[in-house]
């Protein structure tokens, strides 16, 4: 029986957290997928006591967790939380037109195409209306990212203004990898696919070396769809167990590890089997007949085929257990 993180209880402790602990938590479970942090900061981010002066840290607290929600519990999960985001800074354009673009990008992603651009245009009225020194970066490439499947000269316009704008971003690192995405999406939209690869590496290298989990995921998939980039998929697949399976970045990879299932000959079979049932390579060697050395040429054929580091059986196992049903090949 599954339940969700939604429905456990974390017990308060008085004083604690702080609006700052909540932020700080709401970004750990956005940008490292920290399942703990996402169920602490659902269980405290409406208890702890927000003035209507800080309705902007409340909102930007929200936006964080509804991204996190969204990666780890799904997309229905995330919306929930998208929702309540827009009623934490209500009256607020800008506000309103990124809470508006990232539920047209999550209804995009679900193949929800007509929702997708009627929450796309009312980011547009929204931002349009807003004074254009006080919209956030943030806002201004959420605006960006929905609207590359509907208007790219607008998404490219949008890049642009969240260089220029005087307001500063909240999240300053994620940002700027945030703009290599889109600019690479953006290029890829225009068939542009070598600037497509270099925005993504660019952004893919930013990501890693951040620490950012998610937007390293993210950005993995679109270069592996673009370029066939086993590394990138290798990244994905090595922190998919982080994510829940109907986000669109874990869609792709289950369709292209579909694509790619490959067959194992009988005895790489064999030795995986007994890999699985935690056998040394010493001991898989007593009970095939075969030389070590031949145990540890196959294991290492093992690590290739899956994409693996060759560090950890574990990640071996959990890696080729996504593939199965894997055929046998002579």
């Amino acid at each position: 029986m599954v339940v969700s993180l939604l429905t456990l209880a974390v017990p308060p402790v008085e004083g604690w957290p702080t609006h700052a602990d909540v932020l700080a938590l709401a970004q750990r479970a956005r940008v490292a997928l920290d399942r703990r942090a996402l169920c602490i900061v659902h269980h405290h981010v409406d208890d702890v006591a927000w003035s209507l002066d800080e309705a902007l840290p409340h909102f930007l607290t929200l936006m964080r967790l509804a991204f996190a929600t969204t990666s780890i519990e799904g997309e229905e999960e995330g919306m929930l939380v998208f929702a309540r985001a827009a009623l934490a800074a209500r009256g607020n354009a800008w506000v309103g037109a990124y809470v508006e673009a990232m539920k047209s990008r999550v209804y995009f992603a679900s193949g929800e195409r007509i929702a997708a651009r009627t929450h796309f245009e009312s980011a547009v009225d929204h931002i349009l209306n807003a004074d254009p020194d006080t919209v956030s970066p943030d806002a201004w490439l959420g605006l960006a990212e929905a609207s590359i499947p509907f208007d790219v000269d607008f998404a490219s316009d949008a890049v642009r203004k969240s260089e220029s704008t005087r307001t500063a971003s909240y999240d300053e690192a994620s940002t700027r990898t945030r703009r290599m995405v889109i600019r690479g999406r953006l290029a890829e939209a225009l068939g542009l696919r070598a600037d497509a690869e270099t925005y993504y590496r660019m952004a893919w290298d930013l990501a890693r070396a951040e620490g950012d989990v998610r937007t390293g995921i993210v950005v993995s998939v679109h270069l592996g769809a673009l370029t066939g980039d086993r590394a990138a998929w290798a990244y994905a697949r090595e922190h998919a167990s982080l994510c829940h399976p109907t986000w669109w970045p874990m869609r792709a990879l289950a369709a292209e590890n579909m694509r790619r299932a490959f067959p194992l000959t009988p005895a790489q079979r064999d030795v995986l089997a007994r890999i699985r049932a935690g056998a040394s390579n010493k001991g898989i060697a007593a009970e095939t007949g075969r030389s070590i050395s031949r145990v540890r040429d196959i294991v290492a054929e093992l690590f290739d085929l899956f994409e693996v580091q060759p560090r950890t059986r574990a990640a071996l196992i959990t890696t080729a257990n996504r593939y199965e049903p894997v055929a046998e090949r002579a």
